[in-house]
């Protein structure tokens, strides 16, 4: 199978609409050793847990044989739905509680340490990899994230840099409210950020206030308070297709996804069955053609999964796959 170098992607696609998804290996590719789920793991304080609790749940991740949160937290959905044909009658409600409620802590655990080994400040980005990265940005009239963090936050707002004119909108407005369909909104968070935050009828952003502090610090306050920010970490698709369409900014972006057309190229992200709900709109959407970031070698069992979920899941285009590291995307 041939595989592209991101020239070529660009000398394919001139001229077409561009749409641009990108997964944990956009973050990675700038500090590996901060966002990989690695590390990730080995920072984790599971502080709403006792000490045996812990040690069972870190236990969990190694028996699994992975440092995912998400994986970790589908495999103890799992056991909810085995247990409920095979336990005694009377023991599976009180175990269905105590897995949902661990759950519920891994969610907030992750949230709490993606927050903690974040970035404090936009500085610790260079101007040079902030350049290269709006470069890549800029090829893109719809930019679609599964992230978290604030990088591409940070990237959006460095408009000084080159390339100049190259300009986004969040679809946030007066008072950091996000405000709707009104706007030409082609930045669109699917799984939310740690940026973002609902107070029940809106949904906000945090920006930086001299009073207030960074956003990291303003998170990390807000994480002290139980004031969780708006992300979709549910263990399976179909958990967090109802998690979006929950809340009004979420389900508003994942429409979004509908309305693509052209061609869509997927960076950094490992096409895994928990983000099936993205896959299924795409293929709704009028997209032809999608390249898929392969990072390393082809041959490997990860870059060979990669491929054959992406032939799967996006049966209706013509799927094509490129050298993520030929994207350049922060140096």
């Amino acid at each position: 199978m041939d595989i592209l170098n991101f020239k070529e992607v660009l000398e394919r696609t001139e001229n077409i609409a561009r749409s641009v998804l990108l997964g944990n290996g956009f973050s990675r590719a700038w500090n590996n050793k901060v966002f990989s789920y690695e590390n990730l793991k080995e920072e984790v304080r599971f502080k709403d847990f006792s000490e045996q609790k812990s040690r069972l749940i870190k236990k969990l991740f190694d028996d699994l044989g992975t440092f995912d949160f998400e994986k970790v937290m589908h495999a103890m959905e799992i056991s909810i739905h085995i247990s409920r044909s095979r336990a005694p009658e009377g023991w599976y409600p009180v175990f269905e509680a105590s897995i949902f409620s661990d759950i519920d802590v891994l969610k907030k655990s992750m949230a709490d340490v993606i927050a903690s080994v974040h970035p404090e400040r936009p500085c610790e980005v260079t101007d040079a990899q902030y350049i290269c990265v709006r470069k890549f940005l800029s090829n893109f009239s719809n930019i679609y994230t599964t992230n978290y963090d604030l990088l591409l936050y940070w990237a959006r707002n460095k408009n000084s840099l080159e390339p100049s004119g190259f300009s986004t909108d969040d679809g946030f407005r007066q008072g950091a409210e996000w405000v709707g369909d009104d706007v030409d909104q082609d930045v669109f968070f699917l799984h939310g950020a740690l940026h973002l935050y609902f107070d029940g009828v809106s949904v906000f952003k945090r920006v930086y206030d001299e009073g207030l502090g960074t956003l990291r610090e303003q998170i990390m306050r807000g994480l002290k308070n139980n004031e969780f920010p708006l992300l979709v970490a549910e263990p399976n698709a179909k958990k967090k297709l109802q998690s979006i369409k929950s809340n009004p900014y979420l389900n508003f972006c994942f429409r979004k996804l509908k309305s693509m057309n052209g061609s869509l190229i997927i960076y950094g992200h490992s096409i895994n069955e928990t983000d099936a709900h993205i896959f299924e709109m795409i293929n709704k959407s009028h997209i032809r053609d999608v390249y898929v970031s392969i990072f390393g070698d082809l041959d490997s069992d990860d870059s060979r999964r990669v491929v054959a979920e992406s032939q799967k899941y996006f049966h209706k285009c013509n799927v094509m796959f490129f050298e993520a590291k030929s994207a350049h995307v922060w140096r």
